[in-house]
């Protein structure tokens, strides 16, 4: 189920874990104003950085809420050149001696690990992060994956196109030219992961 986020992000509900994700554009390669996103940081923001010292980093940041599977998440609003960031907590109110739970960012500007963007082909993932496991919500057209390699990150991709005999828990059902429709990072890391990898523990 598609949620409206405001600001002209598009927030999915996630598993029914209240997770949401964003969905992102790219820029091919990295260059002059490119953000760089890793399990730690995104740009100059570390992920396991309190909102509060988000806050002082950032004094333009704006409060504001997520819709998640059965109601609204406290979140906030980071921007920088390129690049919108969604910083979010499971919770009632907006807790500023806490970090965020989820991070969701979008915009032009956005280079992933291993000089991946948000267009690059899905071939381009599995052949860069390797192993990897996936899991399908509600909604049968997309696929939710997690790699060994980046056991933070959640990938959504579209199953169109996938063998309708194929087990879609594995990241190679998925065409190799099929194309993201969004990604989240996850503080700790997503149960699946720990259950697929063997030198990932559970959070």
């Amino acid at each position: 189920m598609t949620l409206q986020c405001g600001a002209g992000l598009r927030c999915v509900s996630l598993l029914a874990l209240g997770l949401t994700m964003v969905a992102c554009s790219r820029r091919s390669g990295a260059g002059a104003g490119t953000v760089s996103v890793t399990e730690h940081r995104v740009g100059p923001f570390i992920i396991d950085s309190t909102v509060g010292a988000l806050l002082k980093a950032s004094p333009n940041a704006e409060r504001t809420t997520v819709p998640g599977e059965f109601k609204e998440y406290p979140a906030l609003r980071l921007s920088l050149p390129g690049a919108e960031i969604l910083v979010q907590q499971f919770g009632e109110t907006l807790n500023t001696s806490r970090p965020g739970d989820s991070w969701h960012v979008s915009g032009a500007n956005i280079l992933l690990p291993d000089n991946l963007t948000i267009r690059s082909t899905w071939g381009d993932f599995r052949r860069a992060y390797g192993r990897g496991a996936g899991s399908i919500g509600e909604n049968i057209d997309e696929a939710s994956y997690v790699f060994c390699k980046l056991p933070h990150f959640i990938f959504k991709v579209p199953t169109a196109g996938a063998d309708s005999t194929a087990d879609l828990r594995n990241p190679a059902s998925i065409p190799d030219s099929t194309h993201l429709v969004e990604f989240s990072i996850l503080r700790t890391v997503w149960r699946l992961a720990a259950d697929t990898c063997d030198s990932i523990k559970a959070p």
